[in-house]
Order: structure tokens, then C-alpha cells, then sequence
């Protein structure tokens, strides 16, 4: 029975000592400690509300005005105007960073003030950016899939977009 619990003993640890070379192990608490610290302050950065002006190519100005909030969850409304005049749609998701990447995940529009869930198995509502500058002020991001840069102000808890 002892030679068996052994056998069982050393076959977990080989099986352990296996695995352990496929995955990530950090090199001691401390290395574990500085990038949890560092990913969690880079993340804080990122809660709150940013603006973003773009020319939609066609002679057409976008803002943009996202709202990241601490639970994961954000809501990004697109102004595009033309003279005067504007278009406004409204997105809502989750959000995320992970080491340079940040990354959204499209849950839905909302329309009237009624949520219209987008359908989730498709990737089109799935997006990955790679962090290119993130501090107090500005956060510039690029598009892993397009290429496309984005920059973004922060702007005040309490900004709205104005008619």
C-alpha cells in the first residue's frame, strides 16, 4: 500500500513537472506582485471618460465618447456630423487590458433606450488593440486587425456631448 501511494505521489509531481514546462510560472511572488501592480494601475488609467475626433473619410467629423467604468463594462457613443446635423449610435460592451493589449467585447447597441443584444459567436463584435500610449491625459491605441490608430482625451467625469 506505501509502494503504491509513492508510485501515485511520483506520477502526480511528473505529471506537474510536465506541464509546469507548457505554462507560465512566474519566477517568485515578487515578479507576480510588480506585474499585477503594474497591469492593475494601467487598467485604473483607463476608467473614466475619453473623447476621440476623427474624419470618417468622407468629410464627415466623428467623435467619439467612451466611457470605461471599474466593473468591466463600457458604453461608447459615435457622433458623426455633417454641417451641423448628426447621426448618434450608442454601444455598449465589456472591456479589458491584458499585458499591451486592450481589448473590447460588443454586447449591444442601445436604440431608444432599449438594449439590442448583438449576437456574440460572431467575431465581428470582438476587437484587440495594441496599447501604444497610456497615461492621465491620452490613450493611443492600435487596431491589431486594421491597422487603424485611435487617441483619446480624458475628459471629465461629468462630460456629455451637447445638441
Amino acid at each position: 500500500m506505501i509502494c503504491l501511494a509513492r508510485l501515485l505521489v511520483a506520477s502526480a509531481l511528473l505529471v506537474v513537472t510536465a506541464c509546469a514546462g507548457t505554462m507560465h510560472v512566474p519566477l517568485s511572488s515578487t515578479d507576480t506582485k510588480l506585474w499585477s501592480d503594474s497591469a492593475q494601475h494601467d487598467r485604473d488609467k483607463m476608467v473614466g471618460k475619453w473623447l476621440g475626433e476623427s474624419d470618417s473619410g468622407d468629410g464627415k467629423l466623428r467623435l467619439t465618447l467612451v466611457e470605461r467604468r471599474e466593473n468591466g463594462t463600457y458604453t461608447l457613443t459615435f457622433r458623426t456630423y455633417e454641417g451641423h446635423n448628426y447621426e448618434e449610435a450608442v454601444e455598449v460592451g465589456l472591456w479589458g487590458i491584458s499585458g499591451p493589449v486592450y481589448f473590447t467585447i460588443m454586447r449591444g447597441w442601445m436604440t431608444g433606450g432599449r438594449f439590442a443584444p448583438s449576437d456574440t459567436t460572431r467575431a465581428y463584435y470582438y476587437d484587440a488593440y495594441k496599447i501604444i500610449q497610456l497615461d492621465n491625459a491620452t490613450f493611443e491605441y492600435q487596431s491589431v486587425e486594421t491597422g487603424n490608430r485611435f487617441v483619446n482625451r480624458r475628459v471629465g467625469d461629468d462630460f456629455q456631448f451637447s445638441d
